[in-house]
């Protein structure tokens, strides 16, 4: 009985868990497959959903504040470099964003792994 309660606790210590999206977990670590998009692959053309033109869309979103080679958009969110995001900046981003005929995928999965939905693109 000993050695089965052993066997036991040594198991439950190295158990598994595949979740949807991509990650394996175990009771120390979580870790998962593929990186995040970043914020501007969720920007895409309703056109070509997957497959924007990325240069493109930097113009675009260029021309609503952010600078070029940006990913993270901070430059269109924030009024300077060390301060946080300005709430205002990012519905006006957003806004004009949108006028340029993009809209804002709120799920890509992660890329370059099995949860990728392939509706978004760097």
């Amino acid at each position: 009985m000993e050695k089965f309660i052993l066997f036991f606790c040594i198991f439950l210590s190295a158990c598994l868990y595949r979740h949807e999206n991509g990650c394996t977990i175990t009771w120390q670590t979580a870790s998962c497959d593929g990186k995040e998009f970043p914020p501007i692959s969720f920007y895409q053309k309703k056109e070509t959903i997957g497959h924007t033109n990325t240069e493109q869309r930097w113009k675009d979103i260029g021309k609503c504040g952010v600078k070029y080679g940006d990913i993270y958009l901070f430059s269109g969110q924030r009024k300077h470099k060390n301060d946080p995001v300005d709430h205002d900046m990012v519905t006006r981003l957003h806004n004009c964003v949108e006028k340029q005929g993009y809209i804002y995928i709120t799920d890509c999965g992660r890329m370059n792994s099995v949860t990728d939905k392939k509706v978004c693109n760097m």
